[in-house]
């Protein structure tokens, strides 16, 4: 935002958010995807908690949070979080790593945690969403996201906006893995998906 505007010469906020909205915007929407800290940028500009209600919410989240994991990992060991960018290396069975993948659940579950304190602080009710559901029937899911978030009208068809056509990144090594970490690290999984663990740094906030 800094760099932003200082290369325009902007000397408020609003300045830089109404040039931003000429960049991203659709008909005056516009979306942000991130952890909870993308809260903060909205905190300080005065949004939260004065018009957090004009603010439509989706949480997406995955009911299998060791698939999970281990689509994660594969993607930070590989740099290729989406399957538009072209994998920098291979993974094999040696790059298995379940101390990353114990961190990378519990770092979820964190997030999510946060979430659900914001959702509650703000008094949020989001549209849950979660990635199964999305997979099995994404036309329904895409609809139902659009009618949440008060969205209408024809697809936007203008280039800029269109993003490169997905697919499904996971092979065989995404099973072998998840099988074998459930098989060697039964109790952790158990508790992390009970729904009763709570992450630490949580704990440390309520406390």
């Amino acid at each position: 935002m800094h760099a932003a505007s200082r290369k325009r010469g902007f000397t408020t906020l609003q300045q830089y958010c109404e040039w931003r909205l000429s960049q991203v915007a659709v008909n005056g929407v516009f979306g942000v995807s991130g952890g909870v800290k993308a809260l903060a940028p909205l905190a300080l500009a005065g949004e939260i908690p004065k018009f957090v209600s004009g603010w439509g919410f989706v949480h997406l989240s995955r009911d299998d949070i060791v698939a999970r994991a281990v689509s994660e990992l594969i993607a930070m060991q590989t740099g290729a979080y989406k399957s538009s960018r072209t994998p920098m290396r291979r993974v094999t069975d040696e790059d298995y790593n379940p101390v990353r993948l114990r961190n990378l659940i519990d770092a979820a579950l964190t997030v999510n945690a946060a979430w659900e304190g914001a959702f509650k602080t703000y008094g949020v009710e989001p549209y849950r969403l979660t990635y199964e559901s999305l997979c099995t029937d994404t036309p329904t899911r895409v609809a139902q996201v659009a009618e949440h978030l008060g969205l209408s009208g024809a697809p936007v068809k203008e280039a800029r906006f269109q993003a490169p056509k997905l697919t499904k990144q996971a092979t065989s090594i995404n099973d072998r893995w998840a099988e074998r970490f459930r098989a060697e690290n039964e109790a952790f999984c158990q508790e992390r998906q009970s729904g009763v663990f709570v992450p630490q740094s949580v704990q440390v906030l309520r406390g």
